[in-house]
């Protein structure tokens, strides 16, 4: 019996850690740093150094994808911050990678 309760909280506890995760790794549906010049001016600079080998220093694009369009064509900022955060597995396109801060992720999406 006692070895039962244990398994159970231990199963329990499992399952509302994972839940509390996985709410916490959603990103907001809108960038909280849009409009921010701050914001801009340093997704700018984070932009240059990070992305524009392939999306070119206008964004429009040069080994990777025309990035001026992509709000266009529907994606919303928590699905472009998915994007950047994850990567694009069978392409070129890399994950940030966990040691990229979320706000930085937000100021790259803020100057696009």
């Amino acid at each position: 019996m006692r070895m039962l309760r244990a398994t159970l909280v231990v199963a329990l506890t499992c399952v509302v850690g994972s839940t509390l995760l996985t709410a916490q790794a959603e990103p907001p549906a809108n960038n909280p740093l849009a409009g921010n010049d701050a914001a801009i001016q340093a997704g700018m600079g984070l932009f240059r150094s990070r992305c524009a080998d392939c999306h070119g220093m206008d964004a429009r694009g040069v080994r990777g994808p025309d990035l001026t369009q992509v709000w266009a064509s529907g994606r919303t900022d928590g699905g472009l911050f998915r994007t950047l955060r994850r990567g694009v597995p069978g392409t070129e396109m890399p994950s940030v990678g966990p040691r990229t801060p979320d706000d930085e992720v937000w100021k790259i999406l803020a100057y696009l």
